[in-house]
């Protein structure tokens, strides 16, 4: 085979991903203003808890030792996503275990009267750069005691440097909560400029780059303190 055939192959075969990658990222986005979130009957919510304490990432000792309440068992109409939610007594934070097909992904989410923060564990939530004071960070966590004191460490760092505290009120409807929180995080990333010819970038260098990075390293990368 000549040396241009070859490199004709290989260049329709990069850039055959490089569209494969930007379509996977780019129809979730597209279609979150049409997503519902609904909440599972006793018994389906029952089967989604047992698979997350039984993938032995929390336990109910440690829920109760924090002060974690059970909120639900919620299933999100894309991908088939299900998030078993339990909430922070007297706070908007929230423990989210994410049950992907065979995966449980925990998250830690704390609202603020303007922004809010999230710890994860997989670089996939970094992949897409969330609103302004929306802070994101995610860390190859052993347990869930070091994700959450992750999270402690960014929610102190961000109150001395923003001011920023957890929002206290109850939650009415929280499957429209959520909703509304999504899709104003996906409108957001469609609302910039060749929004999706920047996935392939997100995807391959962006994610990559802040996996590990805290809420202090980040807001002094950039140039905040």
């Amino acid at each position: 085979m000549e040396l241009s055939t070859i490199v004709t192959t290989l260049a329709l075969t990069a850039g055959g991903f490089l569209v494969l990658i930007t379509i996977a990222g780019a129809l979730p986005l597209a279609m979150m203003s049409h997503a519902t979130l609904v909440r599972l009957n006793d018994d389906s919510a029952r089967q989604f808890l047992r698979r997350v304490l039984s993938a032995k990432i929390v336990t109910p000792q440690w829920l109760l030792d924090k002060g974690f309440e059970p909120m639900g068992v919620f299933q999100l109409s894309l991908q088939g996503l299900v998030m078993v939610v339990w909430q922070l007594r007297g706070e908007r934070t929230f423990l989210a275990a994410y049950v992907i097909q065979s995966r449980v992904i925990p998250s830690f989410i704390t609202e603020f009267e303007q922004g809010s923060l999230t710890t994860g564990i997989s670089r996939d939530g970094l992949m897409v750069p969330p609103r302004p004071a929306h802070w994101l960070q995610a860390f190859r966590s052993s347990n869930i005691e070091d994700q959450w004191s992750h999270h402690l460490d960014a929610l102190e760092f961000l109150r001395g440097a923003t001011s920023q505290t957890p929002k206290r009120e109850p939650i009415a409807d929280f499957a429209a909560y959520v909703l509304d929180w999504v899709r104003a995080h996906a409108a957001y990333t469609r609302s910039k400029p060749l929004w999706f010819l920047r996935i392939p970038y997100w995807y391959f260098v962006r994610r990559s780059s802040l996996y590990g990075k805290s809420v202090r390293e980040q807001h002094l990368r950039m140039g905040l303190s």
